[in-house]
């Protein structure tokens, strides 16, 4: 019987398809005789299929089998795939493509540490940064595209997708394919573009909604720093307004339109030079000049070559310490806040020589310990113990005794003040110490090898420098 002689209305079983709107498959349904209906025969479904040109890689297995379940399970099988072209393969021309751990990394809210149940969610990261030589992206060869059949047999033509085509921005460099960071930054990449970008640009300031920011290029911070929020950075930073310090940590030099604040604990470190307004109750530390507009009150500041002070700035309550000299317009005040000056040593080898004596007064009340110890119960290993302590203090002594040769790094320091240096002020240059008795105005400090004793005298001709003159070399 063929295909017209059946009659669903009789009951007969009847089989349908349906072709996939891309031509790639096609979809069958077959349904069980009612009453006294005819069965479903492969005949029907030949001829059903051939209605709709369904002609390529039809499966006969499963055609069979789902006219047997349908007849002897007197049930609708249905959405069975009968045929399925073969799909074409697209062209995708050669193109640049950003490495997986790039393109699916997503920002981290926060890190919980070791023995903490809480997120700190200052460890937040919401840029990618690379550091140089990191593999960013490869060049992927071309694929040529291939034709494929529909369940006619017709052909499918080659799709040509829209592919990225992004092109090589600032301080990325290709080789044999392989594209890397030329200098540590912040990773940016597009459909168009893939860059490094060296200077970190934050426009709100540094808070939770950043994080602590860790960066190996440069910094240009607007808006305020947060309190106990961080920054390392293996370029520059220029701060436009105030920095509220917990760290600040910078290879380069540092550049504070506002001032820098602490709370007493709060570090800032330079591997270059130091510009700011202000500092306020904070320490700070330099490989370079520190030049200071306003004033420093209540800080520590250290510098491997000067420390120089605009006019009518003041010192309230400070140590500094600078190998090449301090130039201030006024040292203390009448109201209090004694200042310490220290100039013509190196304070990195200072402070490696304060451990060291720490560590040497800590293996004094150790060895003092044993000896008691001893004294009640001697042994043998006992004995050992206390004699390889205090070798180890001798060796420490020893240390100590090497970095004073370097300690004293310019004998011609001087400070240098226009204005008052308040009763009470301690000068020191190289180990040579003097205490201020009483007020003085307009002198300069400098040291009598000879003698070993600090000479003051009136601050000569040209030997303050101006800091608007500097101002550009910081």
């Amino acid at each position: 019987m063929n295909n017209e002689e059946r009659d669903p209305l009789h009951g007969d079983g009847i089989f349908t398809v349906e072709i996939s709107d891309d031509g790639l498959e096609a979809v069958g349904e077959f349904r069980p005789p009612v009453g006294k209906g005819l069965p479903l025969v492969i005949d029907h479904v030949e001829l059903e299929l051939q209605k709709f040109d369904v002609t390529y890689n039809v499966d006969w297995f499963t055609v069979h089998k789902s006219i047997d379940e349908c007849n002897h399970g007197h049930k609708i099988v249905s959405g069975v795939v009968v045929a399925k072209g073969l799909a074409p393969e697209p062209y995708i021309p050669e193109r640049l493509v950003v490495e997986e751990k790039y393109r699916r990394r997503h920002p981290v809210a926060g890190v919980v540490k070791a023995g903490q149940d809480k997120m700190d969610l200052r460890e937040r990261q919401l840029f990618i940064v690379v550091q140089a030589g990191d593999i960013i992206a490869r060049r992927v060869a071309e694929q040529e595209g291939k034709e494929g059949v529909g369940v006619t047999g017709q052909p499918i033509p080659v799709p040509k997708p829209s592919v990225a085509q992004p092109e090589l921005g600032e301080n990325v460099e290709e080789e044999f394919g392989i594209v890397k960071a030329a200098v540590g930054g912040q990773l940016l990449f597009s459909n168009s573009l893939i860059e490094v970008q060296e200077t970190l640009q934050l426009t709100e300031g540094v808070g939770y909604h950043t994080g602590h920011i860790r960066f190996p290029g440069n910094c240009v911070l607007a808006g305020a720093v947060k309190p106990g929020f961080k920054l390392w950075l293996g370029g520059k930073l220029h701060a436009k307004d105030t920095v509220d310090v917990t760290e600040v940590f910078c290879n380069g030099r540092i550049v504070c339109d506002g001032g820098l604040m602490g709370h007493g604990e709060g570090v800032v470190r330079s591997k270059d030079r130091i510009r700011t307004r202000f500092i306020e109750n904070c320490i700070v530390e330099s490989h370079g000049a520190i030049y200071v507009q306003q004033s420093i009150l209540y800080g520590k500041v250290r510098s491997l070559d000067r420390i120089v002070l605009g006019d009518r700035s003041k010192v309230v309550g400070s140590d500094l310490s600078a190998v090449n000299g301090v130039f201030a317009h006024s040292l203390g005040s009448e109201r209090g806040g004694r200042v310490s000056v220290w100039v013509g040593i190196n304070f990195v080898v200072e402070r490696k020589m304060e451990v060291l004596r720490q560590r040497i007064d800590n293996l004094v009340e150790r060895i003092a310990r044993m000896r008691s110890h001893l004294q009640i119960r001697d042994s043998e290993r006992g004995q050992q113990h206390m004699q390889d302590l205090i070798e180890e203090r001798d060796d420490l002594h020893g240390k100590i005794g090497e970095l004073l040769g370097s300690l004293d790094a310019n004998e011609q320091a001087i400070v240098a003040v226009k204005d008052k240096v308040q009763a009470g002020t301690m000068i020191q240059i190289c180990r040579s110490f003097l205490t201020v008795e009483e007020t003085v105005k307009n002198v300069q400090f400098r040291l009598d090898p000879a003698e070993g004793v600090i000479l003051q005298e009136k601050l000569a001709s040209g030997q303050f420098p101006r800091l608007q003159e500097l101002e550009t070399d910081a």
